[in-house]
């Protein structure tokens, strides 16, 4: 049975998807049958003639109407017999709607409303077979265990006034990004740990490890911060005290304390850490402390400094925790330079740096996005050992 799935896809004018670029897929639509009488699954289509693109073998296509727009993106049945219609497809478009179905891979099979959710398959439910990409999970697993975990926290336990078990990395660790990347390998143990690629548990055991050290460097802190930048007390105090300029004086603090929220979520979420999850939330109450004597205007001064997807982070913690002072902060860090143009169709993103409003944006693409406009409360489940959010 064929999967249906409309989707919000820029119109595409049929001379983009004739003959422009290489490499080109010659492609083909089945549209109606007995798997389809008269095309009913497909709204607007009803006995209408439409030309389809698809990869073959015919896994999946997007369908055009007459006046060849892009309407809707599907994964087709091979049973689905009709006239065939031929058309070509550049590389951009082509991976366009391969972003798309990736998206929708883990919908149920049958046609799909509008309002049900589109929901991927859990990691932890994927496994790669022998091929170049798991070859490159084997690469990335090596990698990852070169990595020292008393090294990477280093920054953490200085600006906890605790002695570091080794010396830090050098480069952005110990040249004002201090302590940037340990929230990445947290994520990125967790991760691995999720897609099967921890057999003998040497990242469990290493994700265990670095949670234990944190909550010790939470502990000597006494208020619930995790980060590495250098000379976190002052600086923290004088932006609670409303001088948010001093942003400006350091490497994008924001940022830095982004990824170790987003480690110690994954390190919960798919590492299946319990103690991650206490640690997330102590942390973001001492985000609320620093930032609820701060006005908006002074809110949205001090977020012109990249600050990474803190609007994001908030949401999640939200999503976790149900206390909704969470949320209430996630939307003071949506930074309204970005979205507000946007929200008028104005595209004010030509010379900004682009490693700036991409992750602010993609907090719109994820599961806690509806939090961020003041949708209903999240729910949480539990699938295998991770947990995932839904909203509903």
């Amino acid at each position: 049975m064929g999967l249906i799935v409309p989707v919000a896809v820029p119109s595409f004018p049929g001379r983009w998807l004739q003959g422009i670029g290489a490499p080109e897929w010659e492609t083909r639509l089945r549209l109606a049958g007995p798997q389809f009488p008269s095309a009913h699954a497909i709204p607007g289509f009803e006995g209408r003639q439409a030309e389809g693109l698809f990869h073959e073998p015919p896994e999946f296509f997007s369908l055009l109407d007459g006046q060849r727009k892009v309407q809707q993106v599907c994964v087709s049945s091979p049973r689905i017999p009709m006239k065939t219609h031929t058309a070509k497809m550049n590389m951009a478009i082509f991976l366009t709607v391969v972003l798309v179905l990736s998206l929708c891979a883990g919908a149920s099979p049958g046609a799909v409303r509008p309002e049900q959710p589109v929901k991927l398959f859990p990691l932890e439910d994927v496994r790669l077979r022998e091929s170049l990409f798991s070859e490159a999970v084997k690469v990335n697993r090596q990698y990852l265990l070169a990595h020292d975990p008393d090294r990477l926290l280093a920054p953490f336990r200085r600006e906890a006034g605790l002695k570091p078990k080794a010396q830090p990395y050098g480069n952005w660790e110990s040249g004002g990004l201090d302590g940037h990347t340990a929230g990445h390998y947290l994520s990125a143990l967790s991760l691995m740990m999720a897609s099967g690629a921890d057999p003998n548990g040497g990242f469990r055991r290493r994700l265990a490890y670095m949670i234990d050290e944190l909550a010790d460097i939470q502990k000597a802190n006494g208020n619930g911060y995790l980060g590495g930048v250098p000379g976190s007390k002052d600086f923290w105090r004088r932006i609670a005290e409303g001088n948010v300029e001093l942003m400006r004086n350091k490497w994008v603090p924001w940022y830095k304390l982004h990824k170790m929220y987003a480690g110690l979520r994954d390190a919960y979420l798919h590492g299946g850490n319990e103690a991650s999850r206490d640690l997330l939330v102590r942390f973001g109450d001492w985000c609320e402390k620093v930032t609820s004597g701060l006005t908006d205007a002074q809110m949205q001064r001090m977020i012109d400094t990249e600050y990474g997807g803190m609007n994001e982070v908030r949401a999640d913690i939200y999503a976790i925790s149900g206390d909704r002072k969470y949320i209430e902060l996630a939307q003071r860090f949506n930074h309204r330079a970005v979205f507000e143009p946007l929200e008028n169709r104005q595209d004010r993103l030509t010379g900004l740096h682009a490693n700036t409003p991409i992750p602010v944006l993609q907090a719109m693409a994820t599961p806690t996005a509806d939090c961020l406009s003041g949708s209903p409360v999240p729910r949480r489940h539990r699938s295998g050992r991770a947990r995932r959010l839904c909203l509903h």
